[in-house]
């Protein structure tokens, strides 16, 4: 833990001007006492670190100083080289080639991070805008497609996520008085504007963004065996029960209607909903929609 402590301590002031005892306390959730040990401790070891006292004061790093890549293991190094690449695949500069010359060509050859999908070309320039936003306390204003329709939005970007699978912009909406996510699939036009805004303290259970989705009711549907491998996919192979005639018998919570039945609706007849009774309905008035759509079979 000590050596953990230590690189940390080194790795923060690298990245910052300066920064003092009782702020590394905190950090590290140690005493002051402890971080002004490991301050003497890193001196002995030859890590030109200074300290100024009084108003305004604290201790940095030489600035001529580098961290040398042997305190890091080879797995780490590939762990840092593998996170640029997965980075790189959804930004214009080439990261991890660059990390891993700097690093002495450390790399992770068995694992391959790409977060761009097929949409590179259309978010790359997307997450650079929302960067140089986010940088500068800048609004942005969008398109945005929704359940609702189409909108013009105007947000205060916070934060760029990446989460179940998809790019999300975190930030403050200002006619919601709220915070807000939106995927970066259906945001287009997007644009920095001139104005600026004074950043607010996110609270902790906004940045909780698994929290939005409660799975409150309770779907049961009975499945083709056929169908296992999309629920194992979605859902784990603990979400079903082989029933005795060979049918899967899922039980999972779900959060919107709409996203339910658009799901259950890909099994085709392969899916049978048993509750709750709201979306069984639901399900058969889609089924009499598709047969106006496609015409009834011709016996």
């Amino acid at each position: 833990m000590k050596i953990d402590r230590l690189i940390g301590i080194v790795t923060i002031l690298l990245q910052t001007e300066k920064s003092t005892v009782p702020a590394l306390a905190q950090r590290f959730e140690v005493s002051r006492r402890t971080i002004e040990r490991d301050i003497d401790a890193l001196c002995r070891a030859g890590v030109p670190l200074v300290t100024v006292q009084g108003y305004g004061g604290g201790g940095f790093i030489e600035p001529r100083y580098k961290l040398d890549k042997t305190l890091l293991s080879g797995p780490e190094l590939a762990a840092l080289v593998a996170g640029a690449a997965g980075v790189g695949s959804v930004s214009p500069a080439p990261l991890a080639r660059s990390l891993a010359e700097k690093l002495g060509g450390s790399g992770m050859d068995d694992l391959l991070i790409d977060l761009s999908s097929h949409y590179r070309e259309s978010l790359t320039p997307k997450i650079e805008l929302l960067r140089t936003a986010i940088a500068e306390h800048a609004r942005v204003r969008f398109t945005y497609y929704y359940a609702k329709g189409v909108a013009e939005k105007c947000a205060e970007p916070y934060r760029i996520v990446f989460q179940w699978g998809d790019w999300y912009m975190f930030g403050w909406c200002p006619d919601a008085a709220g915070w807000r996510m939106y995927k970066l699939n259906r945001l287009t036009l997007l644009s920095v504007t001139a104005q600026t805004f004074e950043p607010r303290a996110i609270p902790p259970e906004a940045l909780d963004f698994n929290a939005r989705f409660h799975d409150g009711t309770l779907l049961r549907a009975r499945v083709a065996a056929s169908e296992c491998y999309r629920l194992v996919e979605e859902y784990g192979p603990a979400c079903y029960t082989r029933q005795p005639d060979g049918s899967l018998l899922l039980e999972i919570g779900y959060t919107n209607e709409d996203v339910a039945a658009a799901w259950l609706l890909g099994f085709g007849a392969k899916a049978e909903v048993l509750e709750p009774p709201a979306l069984r309905a639901r399900m058969a008035s889609e089924a009499q929609a598709l047969c106006a759509v496609y015409g009834a079979p011709k016996k």
